[in-house]
């Protein structure tokens, strides 16, 4: 329980019902709105990264398929960390750049840079928005990449929000193949399977399609967790609590930013 909540969250399905009261809620930022299942995931990378659930919601977005973190709470998770022992951030106005200067402990200090040059490169200068109105906060936001190139083991490879937006999204492309003739009707049974042929006793319905939501939000394929959760010779699954489930999806869900 999160002693500096209000909002006593004793177990799963208590969190669950918490989700789907702030999906309802103005409070919360638009994209999760009416979607508990990705307030959830936000909940457990921010709990994975030191953040408070409130904290998550206003940090934590997803930017062309990555999870991604905004603003302030960088440079936070960095002040968090016990190696940390200071930073400077600042603009060089005979670079034109803006600059921050980030220090570890026992360690040399890493200084990284993104100068005007570089938003005219990049075309930022063409984007409308903060580049045009904002644009030193803007470059302020690039240079942050220093806290993630020195405080990964806080960041744990999440993307810098600014950074993500350039990532090109991901396309997927699906290939049809269709069977012989004499295999359609095969193919008819096992697509009327029932859920709970499926489905281990251990979970309900409500609870599958939760988790096939978490899926697909997060961008892993349901072979996936049939690899992970699937009994051998069957096509049920087996873990001790749904928890294991969505600790399996954080962990995932960081192997591949960091790739």
């Amino acid at each position: 329980m999160n002693k500096n909540s209000l909002i006593p969250v004793e177990n799963f399905e208590d969190l669950m019902k918490f989700a789907e009261l702030a999906a309802k809620s103005d409070l919360v930022p638009k994209d999760y709105r009416e979607k508990p299942s990705n307030i959830l995931i936000a909940w457990e990378m921010g709990a994975e990264i030191g953040l408070s659930r409130m904290q998550a919601l206003q940090s934590i977005a997803v930017i062309n398929g990555r999870p991604s973190i905004w603003g302030d709470a960088i440079p936070a998770l960095a002040q968090g960390n016990p190696n940390y022992e200071w930073h400077r951030e600042y603009y060089d106005e005979e670079k034109d750049a803006a600059v921050c200067i980030v220090k570890r402990k026992n360690a040399q200090e890493h200084r990284y840079e993104f100068s005007l040059k570089d938003v005219i490169a990049g075309g930022y200068d063409k984007k409308p928005g903060p580049w045009q109105n904002d644009r030193r906060r803007m470059m302020q936001m690039r240079a942050r990449r220093a806290f993630r190139d020195q405080f990964s083991d806080s960041l744990k490879g999440i993307y810098i929000a600014e950074e993500a937006q350039d990532i090109q999204p991901e396309t997927t492309v699906t290939v049809v193949d269709y069977p012989p003739d004499n295999q359609i009707d095969s193919l008819k049974a096992k697509i009327s399977t029932k859920p709970k042929e499926i489905i281990s006793r251990n979970i309900t319905k409500a609870e599958w399609e939760f988790i096939q939501a978490c899926l697909d939000f997060v961008g892993i394929t349901k072979e996936d967790l049939f690899n992970e959760f699937g009994v051998k010779g069957g096509s049920q699954l087996k873990f001790s609590c749904l928890e294991d489930v969505s600790r399996w999806i954080t962990t995932e869900v960081n192997k591949r930013s960091s790739v």
